[in-house]
């Protein structure tokens, strides 16, 4: 099966001139600079789930293997009519989820049969990224 490579995961992105003047209380505040937390959108067609009690197995499944990682998954799975699984995995809390807890999930992926290919697969800005 098809699967994208993880990429990297990004360093904080530059401060623009406004953001400049805040100070590191602020910064930290508004999850810039240094404080930038990242997590990671994915997509994938899934084959297989076409009845309500696969899907319901792949999204246990699925969910399982992301909370063994102390991750959160925010998206869908779409339906047993067109079955895709596609939303942002980040940390709980404050902080970024680690390459390796990216890695381990994207595996996972890889390696279940009901996952078709893994489509889009980039890192964004848990706070002030485009969902």
């Amino acid at each position: 099966m098809p699967i994208l490579t993880l990429p990297n995961q990004p360093q904080a992105t530059p401060l623009t001139q406004k953001q400049r003047h805040l100070n590191r209380r602020q910064r930290k505040k508004n999850h810039l600079g240094e404080f930038q937390e990242w997590g990671l959108s994915i997509a994938a067609p899934l084959v297989g789930c076409d009845t309500e009690v696969t899907m319901d197995a792949f999204i246990d499944d699925f969910l399982a293997e992301v909370e063994s990682h102390k991750l959160m998954f925010g998206g869908g799975f779409g339906t047993a009519a067109v079955a895709d699984l596609d939303g942002v995995l980040a940390k709980p809390g404050r902080g970024s989820m680690t390459q390796a807890q990216a890695e381990s999930v994207m595996a996972w992926l890889a390696a279940d049969r009901r996952v078709d290919a893994v489509t889009s697969c980039i890192w964004i800005d848990s706070w002030h990224g485009d969902y």
